[in-house]
């Protein structure tokens, strides 16, 4: 699931129910670079990890992404890059 490709993980504030994370996954899995196999939500952590596509890199995209979860309705606390959060 979570192999070869980067992974973005993200601490998200105000994912709170199943019907949230749903919809966020689905405007993830809309994103032309995300593998569309791999994201993953928790609600109970409210944690978003995602993997990229092959031969996608993360930082033209990291902008994007963060956008899209702030245009749901929710707020990025915390972003991590293999593991290593980002400032």
């Amino acid at each position: 699931l979570f192999g070869q490709s980067d992974t973005l993980t993200f601490k998200v504030n105000g994912l709170v129910c199943s019907f949230c994370a749903h919809g966020l996954t689905k405007g993830i899995g809309g994103l032309p670079f995300i593998d569309k196999k791999s994201i993953y939500v928790d609600i109970k952590t409210q944690i978003v990890k995602v993997a990229l596509n092959e031969n996608y890199k993360v930082i033209p995209h990291l902008k994007q992404t963060i956008e899209l979860i702030r245009e749901t309705g929710y707020e990025v606390d915390k972003v991590f890059l293999n593991g290593v959060e980002l400032e």
